[in-house]
């Protein structure tokens, strides 16, 4: 009964009289339709929390490459200078003594826990 609006959007509910009734759009065609084109469509913009969300993703991102840095440069100068011990506590690396197979399988171990810690951020980040 409505002059001004005659129409009908899609889960409106009659709730007395009688009528007949056009159907003049479906899908897209419809209001409701292109709506969700609108909403759905991607304009390749960021969205201020998504341009802040990646200011901090890579910030944690350095300060992760930072400390597995830190980390490495550590822990391969106290393996060559002979500051790490074994369980037993004997020397791990004795310059000139140690074999070339042992040496490199310690800095094998230190290169390890450097990437567990980059990846480990990497992690917090996605």
């Amino acid at each position: 009964k409505d002059q001004k609006a005659p129409f009908l959007m899609s889960g409106c509910k009659v709730a007395d009289g009688y009528g007949s009734m056009l159907v003049t759009g479906v899908g897209i065609n419809t209001e409701w339709g292109q709506l969700m084109a609108n909403l759905s469509e991607d304009n390749g913009e960021e969205t201020p929390l998504q341009v802040r969300l990646n200011g901090v993703a890579t910030f944690i991102g350095m300060v992760g490459l930072s400390v597995a840095g830190v980390v490495l440069g550590v822990l391969a100068i106290r393996y060559f200078t002979g500051h790490t011990k074994n369980p037993d506590g004997t020397v791990q690396f004795r310059a000139g003594t140690t074999g070339l197979k042992q040496g490199f399988m310690g800095a094998i171990r230190i290169l390890t826990i450097a990437v567990c810690i980059l990846n480990t951020s990497i992690q917090l980040i996605s």
